[in-house]
């Protein structure tokens, strides 16, 4: 039988830890995996769900169920603040954004304390005590006094005087700090002892130090003087105490019996349990299950042994009660509570005393912290630790909650943000931590605390512990022991001025930002974030305007003229009269002043006469006490009745029957459990009450103190310049708002002015959109004087180039301003008055004769002779264009250029100038302005010169740098049925000259004879393959120059070989070492091969530190000119395949230099970061330097830099491979209106030295996704030299197909900026060589076998020459929980149009390989080779890119369509903790289930280590 008990309890063991492990781990997933805020919503209503379906059940399983549930939303929610909304902008964002999160920290972190200390409160009872009272220890009895009035005092001496305990094992001493002679005979009179000393040295704690060396009982009880205790005391909490020796302490309750202010002064405030009662209801209950229930100064019995070996109690701090038990337990001692009210005392009567009282708690809490902090100290137990730290931490609340209240302010007053997110982001996140914790404190303290309450407590005092706070964790040592003052009275209500007036401030402030929330509702549409943002913060400023207006109520001190609190008594009574008449009843109330009797005859009370004497019998405990009174009145038929005590007998019967029975106050904690919404109408109704009875001046209030000595009175500690200044500073630091998130659309209102067109457009090119429509021009910029500049000279004929009259072949070219780079109408401004375009001409072609062709228009306000737009080619004037009001659009104009003027680069500007008046003009006046249309165009005749061929000039003059926007279109002649090797080398030397035309694109037409016209690439693998060229002897792989025999001015380049390897071999040379060659011909020796690693392509950013600008572009293309100028670009390549945990991202840290104040409105400028034309954040200008003499210590120390530095995060889901990041500069003069005198050529800067960093992604992509396959070429360029490539081409492959193949390969290592160095082509029967490859597949339906091997378990499979899709009717059920279904639509859609005739379609099919599970194969193929070779084509059109998605893509004529039809596979690695958010990402559903498997299993383990704990801890051990 023993067995079997002790092995259900190892069992349980054994279950719970898979249960913590496995509940952690729930947890981890629910409170990390990011949601959109739409689906947060539903998570959130999904969790409250489940909380307001476990709420209906009763029992401590379901409670400690709800806190794990709250647990993991506050958790969540808290981790979406630290990892997703914290984006700073300025200091003073910085310093707000902190601020909030830090408040949120602290309450979070007190969230988690209190539900350690509350969830399981240990339900201790008395323990008997022995059967032979001679057994029973002799016990001191201590009641401390300093000024206290006797009438306070008296109850208390009676009372313990009265208590059941053998009489020579009781000794009371009044230990009078005051030295009062009253006092001394009263203690002579009633027979209790009396100790004073010669000093207050210590206080309370060297009074009761004092004492202790005097007396020598075994246990010490002490009470405050006005604790008055039951008769039951010693023998309810001395039976632990003789039980157990290791037991120092046992502490029960302090009960008042008087109302607190909140209490008395709100209207909403009876019935409300008290401030103390969470914290004598459920804290110390909650501690003494871990062992560490400390002394709260009153109502507990200390073993002397335990006191003497602390070393007496703490005079360290003003908290010397709490100080002292953890002196006792770090020693080793244990200590308890008894949850029964024992005694009570009186409450602070006024708000002032109230909070007096509370900052010597906040400071001596603060003091222990910082003398004798028990997270540090030896001796204790981690719970112990927790416990104390709780108590500590909860008097630091000041700050946090000032940091709350006024944090809407910091938005709608100062108008910073402080919350990174859109306001339905928020609300979806907080509005479930919110919610979770206000239903499960209901559950958990709803009988002692209701809701929504400790926000009143928390107002009140937050103002004024705040500088108590500050100056406590400075200075531990400050303060002294303030005894508070008890027992006033208070003729006639008034509002205590000095109690509340920072509160009044504070609501004030509050109501200011309310009026503006409302402001901001008004001037904002309804569908912009501002207005959401208005609306939250106006309604957060609102919400805490309730507790703050209660707060003020709290300070409208009630009429106070009774001298003894009521207190509710049932107790069978009799009134005997003089003549002996008995009155039979029972009382409804007692006090020490008297009674109110309700007789059980009414009748019989009609007879007495007002000040008659009586005596009332009153049967209290089993025995009856007489006490002489006088009837006073009646009222409603209840007799009130005054006692008018005789003697000191009187008296301590009168104490006895009000507050010494054993059952007094066991209702104490009778309270309505907590309903929210009655919380809430009740702090409504509190705060209602605020206006009522606007007296500031109390009248003359009458002294309780008849006894003592003059001019001694207890004085609060109310700090007053101090406390105003803090106050200032706190209500100006408090965090602020909910904005939307930096990086959404429209989170921050577009300026007026659309963005200006590039000043010199920058390679590879740019160009600017059009305004919005009725965009208002900005900023203005001096008009310059006449242009002039330093005539351009001809360009020096280069010395390849041998000039002949008979050998020059003219041409003629137009390129209009959109092909030169224009994206738009140019637009003009008085503040952006210069811009042009770039363009290029080639090295072997000289302009012969050119006109330019303008067409615009200027604004009819313009005046003509002083307005105009100055056109100028390479700074050389060309002609200039003059308004016509009657006229505003010009055009076609046109203007002869000076072909000398031309040079290998050119730069075609206009500047424009323009008034509206005669006088004075504003710069910013929309009056300003003129466009050229972008369709305005260059005509020019070119002449091409012969170029002597030179292997040195290569890849000229088949490809030319100078061709700025010129796709790159060289044939490539091979043999029929190429070997795969020739198509290898053929694949090399076209992804070489892609690499060279980068951007501009290039494509390969494949023939089997040399073009008509033009140069070409010729590909030579044997001697039989000479194609009639006239071909050297080849001892070798060999690189050759030849004349094309169609086209004199025509070049072949021919890399030959005796066999296809050998050809590859050239090819490679060509790729590796072109830089060595010279002359005609060249033979290759066999480089020798790079080893690359993964993501090393050069075009690519490394993956393994962060990378500068400098790196990427020249410093010159860094620059900026003008107000509004175009966009700084900086390349961002690199693979898709960027995975981050949740709000990790690429991080942009940008050095920016810009204008200082003078020249610009640095409250309206910006500087506005996009990635690919969308935008991402805004941020602000800055002073260059800071104000004097910050910036002269700033260089004296060695910081001399005036850069501006900001970091912004780019979301990964704008990353596709080859984009781009947009600095744009968006700056307004400072100085505006007529005649406004502004400066007109500005500069701004971003700094080499600025950074971009994807070192911290990790690599893992969800494939197909040809998305990436289109942008970046991933996966097959996740290795740059495709060496982990292999294509498989037909056997007898077309040219069209061939085209294709080069087209593809040459694009692929245009991305990545190495030639195809590595890449394997093999025939259909190979497939097996392509093991631990990624595969493209290209050819034609019906003459590409490979179709039919590797497409077999494929969604789009091969049958016959037609593809079919084979799609299942849907998918299983596991699966449909992590993956959605295609649309039926789509699906339809794909098989139509898959069933078209063959040879008008063309696709493109990704999938997994069948060759190697996690590898990657794409499938390029048509109905005929013009069909693939149109698809190659369409993959590259970067006007088609947004079309490529999916697992599929159709070509059907021109029209191009996307699907998804298979099944998703992986590719990289995540690290096991990624892989919940991989699998769970939009699944808020699924997330709901898991946070409550998180709870329930957390919650089963927490219930069987809290009961055991329980069962431990009142077995003493």
């Amino acid at each position: 039988m023993r067995e079997g008990v002790a092995i259900r309890p190892f069992r349980r063991k054994v279950l719970a830890l898979p249960a913590l492990l496995i509940g952690l781990c729930a947890l981890f997933i629910f409170v990390t995996v990011p949601l959109e805020p739409v689906e947060q919503l539903w998570l959130t209503g999904g969790t409250i769900l489940v909380m307001a379906v476990v709420l209906r059940v009763p029992g401590r399983p379901a409670t400690l169920f709800l806190a794990g549930l709250s647990v993991a939303v506050t958790a969540r929610y808290l981790f979406w603040r630290v990892s997703d909304t914290m984006e700073f902008e300025s200091f003073w964002q910085a310093f707000f954004m902190v601020g909030l999160l830090l408040a949120e920290l602290y309450a979070g972190l007190a969230l988690l304390l209190g539900y350690f200390q509350t969830l399981w409160p240990l339900q201790r009872k008395p323990v008997p005590l022995p059967r032979d009272p001679a057994d029973w220890p002799t016990v001191d009895v201590y009641i401390p006094s300093y000024n206290e009035s006797l009438d306070i005092v008296r109850p208390t001496v009676y009372a313990a005087l009265a208590m059941d305990w053998p009489p020579e094992k009781l000794n009371v001493y009044i230990l009078d700090d005051g030295r009062r002679p009253d006092f001394r005979a009263f203690a002579q009179a009633v027979g209790c002892g009396y100790v004073i000393r010669p000093d207050n040295r210590g206080a309370k704690a060297g009074n009761i130090n004092h004492a202790v060396a005097l007396t020598q009982g075994e246990f010490i009880a002490i009470f405050d003087c006005d604790h008055v205790p039951t008769r039951a005391f010693l023998q309810f909490s001395l039976g632990w105490l003789l039980r157990d020796r290791k037991l120092a302490m046992v502490q029960t309750p302090h009960h008042f019996y008087s109302p607190d202010p909140f209490e008395r002064n709100l209207a909403g405030g009876h019935g409300v349990p008290n401030e103390g009662l969470m914290f004598y209801g459920a804290v110390q209950p909650g501690n003494d299950l871990w062992n560490a229930t400390f002394f709260c100064g009153s109502c507990a019995v200390i073993r002397r042994t335990a006191l003497v070996q602390a070393g007496g109690v703490p005079t360290e701090t003003v908290t010397e009660d709490c100080h002292l038990s953890l002196r006792m337990q770090r020693l080793g001692w244990n200590t308890a509570y008894l949850r029964m009210p024992l005694a009570a005392g009186l409450a602070t009567e006024r708000l002032i005393l109230h909070i007096g009282q509370r900052m010597r708690w906040a400071r001596g809490m603060l003091q222990i912290s910082r003398i004798e902090n028990p997270l540090i100290v030896s001796g204790l137990s981690p719970a112990q630790r927790i416990c104390y730290f709780s108590a500590m931490f909860h008097f630091a609340f000041a700050v946090p909650r000032l940091v709350f209240l006024t944090s809407p302010l910091a938005f709608l007053l100062l108008g910073h943000s402080v919350i990174a997110a859109a306001p339905i982001a928020i609300l979806a996140y907080a509005g479930g931590h919110i919610g979770h914790v206000l239903f499960t404190a209901t559950r958990v303290t709803g009988n002692v605390r209701h809701s929504l309450w400790s926000e009143v407590y928390e107002v009140v005092l937050a103002l004024w512990l705040l500088p108590v706070t500050i100056a406590t964790l400075i200075n531990p040592r400050k303060g002294k022991f303030n005894v508070t003052d008890k027992g006033g009275l208070l003729s006639e209500s008034h509002y205590d001025w000095k109690a509340i007036w920072p509160t009044v401030v504070l609501a004030v402030l509050l109501a200011i930002g309310v009026a503006s929330g409302v402001r901001g509702l008004l001037s904002n549409p309804p569908d912009s974030l501002e207005f959401q943002a208005y609306l939250l913060n106006g309604a957060w400023a609102l919400l805490c305007l309730v507790p703050v207006l209660a707060g003020i109520a709290v300070g409208r001190e009630r009429k106070q003229i009774r001298r003894q609190a009521r207190i509710d008594a049932v107790l069978p009574a009799t009134l005997v009269l003089a003549n002996g008449i008995r009155i039979e009843g029972h009382t409804q109330d007692v006090s020490l002043g008297g009674v109110s009797f309700a007789a059980d005859s009414p009748a019989s009370a009609a007879a007495l006469t007002a000040e008659e004497p009586i005596t009332c019998l009153i049967t209290a405990c089993g025995e009856e006490i007489s006490v002489p009174s006088r009837f006073h009145v009646t009222v409603q038929g209840l007799v009130r009745v005054r006692f008018t005590p005789r003697d000191l007998v009187d008296e301590a019967h009168i104490t006895q029957v009000v507050m010494g029975r054993a059952d007094a106050w066991v209702g104490w904690d009778s309270y309505r459990r907590d309903r929210p919404l009655n919380s809430i109408r009740n702090m409504l109704l509190s705060m209602t009450s605020v206006f009522a009875g606007l007296r500031l001046r109390p009248r003359r209030r009458a002294s309780s103190e008849a006894g003592i000595a003059p001019g001694r009175r207890s004085e609060v500690l109310a700090p007053v310049k101090l406390s105003a200044i803090l106050l200032a500073f706190a209500l100006l630091s408090g965090p602020a708002l909910a904005q939307p998130r930096a990086g959404q659309q429209l989170s921050l209102p577009p300026m007026s002015l659309p963005p200006a067109p590039v000043l010199d457009v920058p390679l590879p090119g740019a160009g600017q959109a059009p305004p919005a429509a009725g965009a208002a021009p900005a900023l203005p910029v001096a008009t310059p004087g006449p242009f002039t500049g330093p005539a351009s000279l001809a360009p020096a004929p280069d010395p390849a180039v041998q000039p002949g009259a008979a050998s020059v072949r003219t041409r003629q070219v137009t390129l209009t301003l959109r092909q030169l780079g224009l994206r738009g109408p140019m637009q003009l401004r008085s503040i952006s008055d210069l811009q042009g375009v770039l363009f290029g001409i080639r090295a072997n072609e000289v302009v012969t004769e050119a006109t330019l062709t303008l067409g615009g228009a200027m604004s009819p306000a313009l005046v003509p002779g002083t307005s105009q737009i100055v056109v100028t080619l390479n700074d050389q004037f060309v002609g200039t264009i003059q308004p016509e009001r009657e006229r505003p659009a010009f055009g076609p104009l046109t203007f002869p250029l000076d072909p000398t003027t031309f040079t290998e680069l050119n730069r075609l500007n206009f500047r424009f100038a323009g008034r509206y008046s005669a006088e004075c003009n504003d710069p910013l006046s929309g009056l300003l302005w003129a466009t050229v249309n972008e369709q305005s165009a260059l005509q020019l005749t070119i002449a091409r010169l012969p170029m002597t061929p030179n292997l040195a000039r290569l890849p000229e003059p088949f490809f030319d740098a100078r061709a700025l926007r010129t796709q790159l279109t060289l044939p490539f002649v091979l043999p029929e049925n190429a070997a795969p090797e020739t198509l290898r080398a053929a694949a090399i030397a076209a992804s070489w000259f892609a690499v060279k035309a980068d951007y501009r694109g290039a494509s390969f037409p494949v023939s089997a004879a040399p073009p008509a016209t033009g140069h070409a690439v010729v590909m030579v693998a044997g001697p039989d393959a000479s194609m009639g060229l006239p071909l050297p002897r080849l001892d070798g792989p060999t690189i050759l120059l030849l004349p094309n025999p169609n086209d004199p001015e025509g070049q072949l380049l021919v890399l030959a070989g005796r066999t296809p390897q050998e050809a590859a071999q050239a090819a490679l040379g060509l790729a590796a070492g072109h830089v060595g060659l010279s002359g005609t011909s060249a033979r290759i020796e066999s480089p020798a091969p790079t080893r690359r690693q993964p993501y090393d392509a050069p075009r690519w950013l490394r993956p393994d530190r962060a990378v500068r600008f400098g790196e990427i572009v020249a410093p010159e293309d860094l620059q900026s000119t003008g107000y509004a100028p175009g966009a700084v670009t900086i390349p961002l390549r690199t693979a898709p395949d960027l995975y981050y945990w949740r709000s990790q991202a690429p991080r942009l840290d940008i050095r920016y230099r810009n204008p200082p104040a003078p020249v610009i409105d640095l409250a309206v400028s910006r500087l506005d970061v996009s990635v690919s034309d969308r935008y991402v954040r805004s941020l602000p200008l800055r002073d260059q330097d800071a104000p004097w003499p910050i910036d002269v210590a700033l260089r004296w120390i060695g910081f001399a830099d005036s850069a501006n530095t900001a970091s912004a995060s780019l979301p990964p889901w704008l990353i596709y491979g080859d984009n781009e990041v947009q600095l744009r500069f968006d700056m307004r003069p400072l100085n505006r209106g007529d005649c406004a005198g502004i400066p007109g050529d500005v500069r701004t800067a971003i700094d080499p030295q600025s950074s971009i960093d994807i070192s911290g992604a990790h690599r893992f992509a969800v494939l197909p996704n040809l998305a990436f396959f289109g942008s970046s070429g991933f996966p097959f360029t996740r290795m740059a030299d495709l060496s982990e490539t292999a294509v498989i081409m037909p056997e007898q492959a077309t040219q069209a197909e061939v085209s294709a193949f080069l087209n593809l390969v040459g694009r692929l290592s245009a991305r990545v900026g190495v030639s195809a160095s590595g890449l394997t082509v093999l025939r259909p029967g190979q497939v097996a060589q392509a093991r631990e490859k990624d595969i493209i597949l290209i050819g034609t339906l019906g003459r590409q076998p490979a179709f039919a091997e590797l497409m077999g378990n494929a969604p789009v499979r091969l049958d016959g020459n037609r593809l079919t899709l084979d799609l299942p009717e849907g998918l299983p059920a596991n699966r449909r929980l992590l993956q959605p279904e295609q649309r039926p639509g789509a699906r339809d859609r794909a098989a139509i149009l898959l069933g078209m005739a063959p040879d008008r379609l063309g696709f493109v099919a990704g999938f997994e390989s069948p060759v190697t599970p996690g590898r990657s194969v794409i499938a390029i193929g048509g109905g005929t080779p013009g069909a693939v070779l149109a698809m190659s084509e369409a993959l590259a059109d970067p006007d088609r890119q947004d079309q490529i998605q999916g697992d599929l893509i159709l070509l059907h004529g021109t029209q191009l369509e996307s699907f998804r039809t298979g099944q998703n596979y992986t590719v990289g690695q995540l690290p096991l903790w990624l892989w919940p958010q991989h699998a769970l990402e939009g699944r808020w559903s699924l997330l709901v289930l898991i946070g409550t498997v998180s709870a329930f299993l957390l919650g089963a383990v927490l219930y069987w280590s809290l009961r055991r704990r329980s069962a431990r801890r009142l077995r003493g051990l």
